[in-house]
């Protein structure tokens, strides 16, 4: 046990196994287990004066560091559109907070309705940060779902335009006639083997604001189950 606690002092900030051999007779056993290091929140004063300094780096991305950024930039941790979208939507942001300290818009947001009581909590030793239960953020604005609605066909559109364009991109690269009337053939049913009496329709149909082909497919009674 003594080894064992030299062992977890010395390993604090790193994962650290235990291993047991049981031997049972003929056969041996190796168990491994996974040890709780952290220790319980220190009073010392370089230990909280280091976690004030990873609290403010935490909250506030303006001190970074050039060699941190640089290497975000060779090897980024995020996806470059999610990116895209938090600077578009903080340059909004900060367009909104602009115009409400001038004046023009001085409306309270009475069409808004928002809870700020999400809590965490920082272990000091180890800096992870913890969320608080039962604790929350929310934002909702009584329009959104009236606005979708109204903007719910020009999107759908809008995004199967650019799925299609990109099929048949690919298609037109990858895909011959042949292949394409093949296909058609085992959609329909055509020029197959071992299939069962049947008769296949080719049906097109409206579907969230797009034309989609509905394949129906109808058997010979005789051939129905009991």
């Amino acid at each position: 046990m003594a080894y064992q606690r030299k062992a977890e002092h010395l390993m604090q900030d790193e994962n650290c196994f235990k291993l047991m051999f049981i031997h049972s007779r003929d056969q041996v056993q190796l168990t491994i287990e996974l040890l709780d290091t952290e220790e319980e929140n220190s009073d010392d004063p370089v230990e909280a004066e280091r976690w004030t300094d990873y609290v403010d780096r935490y909250v506030n991305s303006d001190s970074t560091s050039p060699e941190l950024r640089e290497q975000l930039a060779q090897k980024p941790v995020f996806l470059p559109r999610n990116l895209r979208r938090i600077r578009k939507c903080q340059r909004g942001r900060e367009q909104q907070e602009k115009e409400g300290k001038e004046g023009n818009s001085k409306k309270p947001l009475d069409s808004v309705e928002s809870l700020d009581k999400l809590e965490c909590k920082f272990k000091l030793n180890s800096y992870k940060m913890v969320y608080v239960i039962k604790s929350e953020d929310y934002m909702y604005r009584r329009t959104a779902l009236l606005r979708a609605h109204q903007s719910h066909e020009r999107v759908s559109k809008r995004l199967h335009q650019k799925f299609q364009a990109w099929v048949d991109a690919w298609t037109k690269e990858h895909v011959t006639r042949e292949m394409a009337a093949e296909t058609n053939k085992w959609l329909m049913g055509e020029g197959l083997e071992g299939l069962l009496p049947c008769t296949t329709t080719c049906d097109a149909e409206d579907l969230h604001f797009v034309s989609i082909n509905k394949y129906r497919v109808k058997y010979s009674t005789i051939f129905k189950t009991p």
